[in-house]
C-alpha cells in the first residue's frame, strides 16, 4: 500500500515541474469475463472468471537530452469456481533516457530501466512473488547526410551483393565450352 502511495504522489507532483507540451499522460481501463480455454489452447478445464486491468502512464521530456516515464499496470483476476487462483498482479515501470553525446549526425544514449512485479493470490500465498529488473543501456546510433538534401538526414547504404565474376567460355582442341566455366574433355585416340 505505500508503494501505491508514493507512485500515486509522485505522479500529482510530477507534473508541476513539466510544461504543458513536454508530458503525456495517458491510461486505460478494461474489464469482462473470460475462460481459461480462450487463454490457452493446451487446457483441459474451461474455468470462468472476470477480470479487470488498469494501465497508467506518465512521461516527460525535462530537457532535449533527458527524458522519463513511469507506468502502472495492475491485472485482477476473479474466478468463479476456483478461489485459490484468484489473483492479483501489479506492474511498476520506469525508464530514463539521458543522450550523453547529442549531435546532428550521431549520437550516444544512456537507457535505464527499473521493473518491480509482484503477484498475490487470495489463497495459496506458496504461488506468490515478487520480481525486480534492473536494465541499464548504451546505444550508439549515426545517421548519414544526403549533400543533396542539406536538412534530411540519409539512411545507411545498403549493403551491396558481391559480384560474381563469370569466366569465359574455354576452347580446348577445336572445340568450345557448352556454358562459362565448363571445360570440354579432351578426346583421346587408341
Amino acid at each position: 500500500m505505500k508503494r501505491a502511495l508514493f507512485f500515486i504522489i509522485g505522479l500529482l507532483v510530477l507534473p508541476s515541474f513539466a510544461r504543458a507540451d513536454d508530458f503525456t499522460l495517458s491510461g486505460y481501463t478494461e474489464a469482462g469475463k473470460r475462460s481459461t480455454a480462450e487463454d490457452y489452447e493446451e487446457e483441459d478445464t474451461d474455468d470462468d472468471y472476470t477480470y479487470r486491468n488498469y494501465h497508467l502512464k506518465f512521461g516527460q521530456e525535462i530537457t532535449d537530452r533527458l527524458s522519463y516515464d513511469i507506468s502502472s499496470f495492475i491485472y485482477d483476476k476473479d474466478y468463479k469456481s476456483k478461489d485459490s487462483l484468484d489473483n492479483i498482479s501489479r506492474l511498476f515501470k520506469t525508464n530514463w533516457s539521458y543522450y550523453i553525446r547529442k549531435l546532428s549526425e550521431e549520437s550516444l544514449k544512456l537507457d535505464f530501466k527499473l521493473k518491480y512485479k509482484e503477484k498475490r493470490y487470495d489463497n495459496t500465498p506458496r504461488s506468490e512473488y515478487d520480481q525486480i529488473r534492473v536494465a541499464p543501456s548504451f546505444t550508439f546510433s549515426s545517421f548519414l547526410r544526403d549533400p543533396a538534401a542539406p536538412g534530411k538526414k540519409k539512411a545507411a547504404a545498403k549493403p551491396r551483393k558481391p559480384r560474381v565474376k563469370k569466366e569465359p567460355a574455354v576452347e580446348k582442341k577445336g572445340k568450345k565450352a557448352e556454358t562459362p566455366g565448363e571445360v570440354p574433355v579432351a578426346e583421346v585416340k587408341e
